[in-house]
C-alpha cells in the first residue's frame, strides 16, 4: 500500500496540461541518447560541438530536475518500466537510470579528455588546431602558439563546466532513485531493476577527483547509499 498524499505518476490528457506528454516524450528521446560513446576530440569543429553537448545536458538537467521536484515536493512515483499499452508517455525509473548511465560514462569520458587537454604539450594543441581548421599553415609560430593557448583555454573550460553539470545531474538523478528505493511500498518491485542499476553505481563509485578537479566526498557518500539500497534490495 502506499502511503496516503503520494499519487502514481498519470496527468490526465487534456488542454490545461497537454505539454506535459511533450516534455516526458523529450524525456523519453534525449534520457535515451548514447552521450557517453562520442568523442568530441576526435569531431570536426571540436569547440562548437563541445557547446552543443553543453546544451543538451543542460536541457537533460532541467528535465531531471523537474521529475525531482515531482517526486519530492509532489509526492509522485513513477513507473519503473514504460507502460507500452499505453496511449501516453509517463516518466519511469527505467529513464533515469538510463539518464544516469549516459552521465556516468560522459563523466569518464570528459574527465580524461580535460586531463589530456591540461598534460599535452603545446606544439600538440598546434597540431590538433591544424586539423579543425583554426591555424592555417602559412601563420607564423607566434601566431599558432597564441590561437593554441586561446583554443586550449576554451576546450579545457568547457570540458570543467561540463563535469559541473554531469555532476548536478547525476545528483538529481540520485536523489530522484532515492526517493523510490526509501520508499517501502515501491522498493519491493525494484529487484530487477536493481541488476541493471548496480554496475552503474559501482562506475560512479570509481569515479576519481583528480580526473574531474574537484571534491567527491558528498557526491561518493549518495552513491555508496544507493548503491547499499540497491543491493538491499536485490538480496530480499
Amino acid at each position: 500500500m502506499m502511503e496516503r498524499g503520494e499519487q502514481v505518476w498519470a496527468y490526465e490528457e487534456n488542454e490545461e496540461c497537454s505539454y506535459l506528454q511533450d516534455l516526458f516524450s523529450l524525456m523519453h528521446s534525449l534520457f535515451s541518447l548514447d552521450f557517453g560513446s562520442l568523442n568530441f576530440m576526435q569531431l570536426p569543429n571540436m569547440i562548437e560541438n563541445q557547446k552543443s553537448e553543453l546544451i543538451a545536458f543542460g536541457l537533460c538537467f532541467s528535465l531531471v530536475s523537474y521529475l525531482y521536484v515531482l517526486a519530492t515536493k509532489k509526492n509522485m512515483r513513477f513507473q519503473v518500466l514504460y507502460g507500452h499499452n499505453s496511449d501516453q508517455q509517463q516518466p519511469t525509473l527505467q529513464m533515469v537510470s538510463d539518464l544516469l548511465n549516459s552521465v556516468t560514462l560522459s563523466l569518464e569520458r570528459v574527465g580524461e579528455e580535460k586531463y589530456m587537454l591540461l598534460n599535452k604539450e603545446l606544439d600538440e594543441i598546434i597540431k590538433v588546431c591544424m586539423k579543425q581548421d583554426c591555424i592555417a599553415l602559412n601563420d607564423n609560430i607566434r601566431k599558432r602558439r597564441y590561437i593554441a593557448m586561446i583554443d586550449l583555454c576554451c576546450m579545457a573550460g568547457n570540458r570543467d563546466q561540463l563535469i559541473t553539470l554531469l555532476l548536478q545531474i547525476a545528483e538529481c538523478a540520485i536523489a530522484v532513485l532515492l526517493v523510490h528505493f526509501q520508499d517501502e511500498a515501491w522498493a519491493k518491485d525494484l529487484s530487477s531493476f536493481s541488476d541493471e542499476l548496480l554496475p552503474v553505481m559501482e562506475r560512479l563509485e570509481h569515479l576519481k577527483e583528480d580526473k574531474v578537479g574537484r571534491s567527491l566526498k558528498l557526491f561518493h557518500r549518495s552513491v555508496t547509499t544507493l548503491k547499499e539500497m540497491t543491493i538491499r534490495t536485490m538480496t530480499q
